[in-house]
């Protein structure tokens, strides 16, 4: 007899069937999910820009780490800045805070900028390299 209890997130695991929530309400991200959020993050981050060059700060290689919490509604960035003195450094903060909240399902944003390691140009991806005339 079929129990009328929702299904485990856990069990059927490896079959396509459609499985009931833990919880009424509750948002239960999968892999793929994860992994086209993600997708969609460095999306946008490849739409902010140093104000001082030509180049996405994904491009450049600021980001160190895109971590995602509480089912994708956290989105956590280690980051760093071409130098520790930037001046356009919190205007990118920001600009990455603002941007990333408007992602759905992402409701906070928090950004953490290192200098551990410092920043070096070997980070930067081969078209940054060439928009820069460094190619």
């Amino acid at each position: 007899m079929p129990s009328s209890r929702p299904t485990s997130p856990r069990s059927n695991r490896g079959t396509h069937q459609t499985q009931a929530l833990p919880f009424p309400g509750t948002l239960l991200l999968t892999v793929t999910h994860l992994t086209a959020l993600r997708t969609k993050i460095i999306e946008q981050l490849k739409t902010i820009y140093d104000p001082e060059l030509p180049v996405d700060i994904y491009s450049l290689g600021l980001i160190y780490e895109i971590a995602l919490h509480k089912e994708g509604r956290e989105v956590r960035i280690l980051m760093t800045l071409t130098t520790p003195n930037c001046p356009a450094g919190d205007f990118i903060v920001a600009e990455i805070k603002e941007t990333l909240q408007r992602l759905p399902p992402i409701e906070e944003a928090v950004v953490q900028v290192t200098f551990d390691p410092p920043y070096h140009p070997d980070r930067m991806s081969q078209e940054a390299k060439a928009s820069l005339g460094w190619l």
